[in-house]
């Protein structure tokens, strides 16, 4: 049954045709049922091609969710949904693969770390577009350390305070995520290759200030060091920034608002 929401805004199904909203998307996306059916893509040898391709996506869309959760800050403060972007990028990666058949490719994000460096988690307001202030950061893989230096500024000149809300803070975070690999066993199946299995995560975030004051330069300090004797060369480490806005509660404490912030890789190492 299809749902009226509002003027030209229709979501629900009506006949093969089905209507939703998706966040970071203006309007109603319509898609049209249809297809072969389940048991043909499991069985037919006409969709041969479609089940290798199904299951190298499978490899996809895990090392896309290993990767946003290693950017925690980013993740958390993006503004659309990232899993497709994400996704697309894990894919490309994966077709440099020319050690395994198609169908079971790994996804070895050690060796192209620059496909994701600079990723940003917002649509509307990008980080740099927010923070005119660039920071400074260090990233000690071997150490597994890696510090982000906020500058002084002030918030009046150098916040873009898309929000109108009275406070914000800076946030960091370091995460490693290990390449996936693709096996055979009744099914395709993806596995890690690293270490990390995507739980080294650390976050570090500075006061909350006025966004009006002057922010002196604070130094945001990571560490992941007590794992650095399990590092291996398929393991990957990535530096997020972002910054976040939030309002005053009723008793003056900081409330951090839905969607009132922005992110980016920093650094993939």
């Amino acid at each position: 049954m299809a749902k009226v929401k509002g003027v030209n805004l229709m979501t629900g199904t009506i006949g093969g045709i089905t209507m939703y909203t998706m966040k970071g998307h203006d309007g109603v996306i319509a898609r049209a049922k249809g297809g072969p059916s389940k048991s043909k893509i499991k069985r037919s040898a006409s969709c041969a091609m479609v089940r290798l391709n199904n299951a190298e996506w499978v490899g996809c869309t895990k090392m896309g969710s290993a990767v946003r959760t290693a950017c925690y800050t980013g993740k958390r403060l993006a503004d659309y949904n990232t899993s497709g972007p994400m996704n697309a990028l894990m894919k490309q990666i994966q077709k440099l693969d020319e050690s395994a058949a198609l169908g079971s490719r790994g996804i070895y994000l050690s060796k192209y770390k620059a496909v994701i460096s600079g990723f940003n988690f917002n649509k509307y307001h990008p980080f740099d577009s927010v923070m005119k202030v660039a920071p400074h950061w260090a990233l000690d893989r071997q150490a597994m350390k890696a510090t982000v230096t906020i500058p002084a500024f002030s918030g009046v000149v150098s916040l873009n305070n898309f929000t109108k809300l009275p406070l914000f803070r800076l946030a960091a975070s370091l995460g490693v995520v290990p390449d996936m690999k693709g096996y055979n066993a009744k099914w395709v199946d993806y596995s890690p290759v690293g270490c990390s299995n995507g739980f080294w995560l650390r976050e570090s975030t500075t006061e909350w200030t006025s966004a009006k004051a002057s922010f002196s330069e604070q130094v945001l300090e990571l560490d992941l060091s007590e794992y650095a004797s399990q590092l291996t060369d398929h393991d990957t480490l990535i530096l997020c920034v972002g910054i976040e806005f939030a309002s005053l509660g009723p008793t003056g404490q900081p409330m951090q608002e839905k969607y009132a912030g922005c992110g980016k890789v920093l650094e993939v190492g």
